[in-house]
């Protein structure tokens, strides 16, 4: 039995219904850092895996599953290198010290949390 990690994602919603966008430990960040990425950066996705993206399209992105957690295929429903289209709000996740997202540092702005 493969097991689909969306399902034990913890998502959660602002107050306007919107899915919260957190960092690598859990800190809320402002969801218009989503409106900068860019082709190599790294984000986790509402399906659980960690992605990079590889092109814009349209109002959606294309990416390559690239998840260091992905240890052993026969239990995931996808595997590293898969590609996937995702749209900016399925984006729940910025690993902001990863390699790839070195470039968003400088444009974070963390919500305060209530």
């Amino acid at each position: 039995m493969k097991r689909d990690l969306s399902s034990s994602m913890e998502t959660s919603f602002d107050d306007c219904g919107e899915i919260k966008l957190v960092d690598w430990g859990g800190n809320q960040i402002d969801a218009a850092l989503r409106e900068r990425l860019r082709p190599g950066n790294i984000v986790r996705i509402t399906e659980g895996c960690y992605v990079r993206i590889t092109k814009k399209c349209g109002n959606k992105f294309m990416g390559s599953v690239e998840d260091p957690y992905l240890t052993d295929p026969r239990w995931y429903t996808y595997r590293n290198g898969d590609e996937r289209s995702f749209a900016p709000d399925e984006i729940i996740e910025i690993p902001l010290n990863w390699k790839g997202n070195k470039n968003l540092l400088k444009n974070v702005v963390y919500v305060a949390k209530k």
